[in-house]
């Protein structure tokens, strides 16, 4: 009795020795620890370059109640851009960032490589400063309209229905602004805010060679927009969800009809 009772206390002295071993081990060493940022839900309304005027918006949904848990805060949802002159570079760019989403393997690398790689900027507006561009709700996903151009009617006027501005829910928060000293995107030589410059070379958000030899190119930018989601995590890094593709309009700097 006496012997079966020591084999016990041996057994479970050991039992409870290697216990303590695996939690030293993995507070030493530290184990792994992911933190998953849910991209934005879906795309209500997604442009294209050959949209004709009342198309030329973007709308999509945001990702709220998805992404906050006890090891990451989500800040909300940031927009990235670039401008193109080149729409063959356009699809090229997009096309590589796009199938990095779609991948298996690869998916996480698609925002990183969307800013380093290919130089995408944060996208502003008139009456936000946040960290992000959408900050994050804790009531419901927030739908949003993002509209770059104000569209000219034949008075010479902007048309209320098409002005440029961002919508998030029904509050609207001005025109949406490059990130280049302020810029917006009415792109027009012949407008007399200094804030509608035409692009040029040199400019931050533009591609590195802005010429193109492709006549259907002359006088038009391309823009396209992803979402990214971004958190805050316990560790004080940074993650961002694969992008949302939101995508592309046309914009001519030498017309109205935009």
């Amino acid at each position: 009795m006496k012997k079966t009772y020591t084999r016990k206390l041996k057994h479970l002295f050991k039992v409870v020795l290697m216990c303590i071993c695996l939690f030293l081990f993995n507070s030493g060493c530290g184990l792994d620890v992911y933190y998953v940022v849910e991209a934005p839900s879906y795309s209500i309304h997604t442009p294209y370059y050959d949209s004709e005027f009342s198309n030329c918006y973007f709308s999509f949904r945001t990702n709220e109640n998805n992404n906050n848990t006890e090891v990451k805060k989500f800040l909300g949802t940031a927009i990235y851009y670039k401008i193109y002159k080149s729409k063959s570079k356009m699809d090229s760019e997009v096309g590589s960032i796009t199938s990095l989403i779609n991948s298996t393997d690869n998916k996480a690398n698609a925002a990183p490589r969307m800013t380093s790689t290919y130089n995408f900027k944060t996208l502003k507006a008139e009456n936000l400063s946040g960290s992000v561009l959408i900050e994050h709700s804790d009531r419901e996903d927030q739908e949003i309209y993002i509209r770059l151009t104000d569209y000219i009617g034949s008075d010479g006027n902007v048309v209320d229905a098409y002005k440029a501005e961002i919508r998030i829910g029904s509050v609207s928060y001005g025109k949406p602004l490059r990130d280049e000293d302020g810029l917006n995107f009415n792109f027009a030589s012949y407008r007399k805010d200094e804030k509608s410059a035409v692009p040029k070379e040199g400019d931050s958000d533009v591609q590195e060679n802005p010429t193109s030899t492709d006549s259907d190119d002359d006088n038009r930018w391309y823009v396209p927009l992803f979402a990214v989601g971004l958190s805050l995590n316990d560790d004080y890094t940074n993650t961002s969800s694969v992008p949302l593709y939101l995508g592309c309009v046309t914009i001519k700097d030498n017309e109205e009809d935009n």
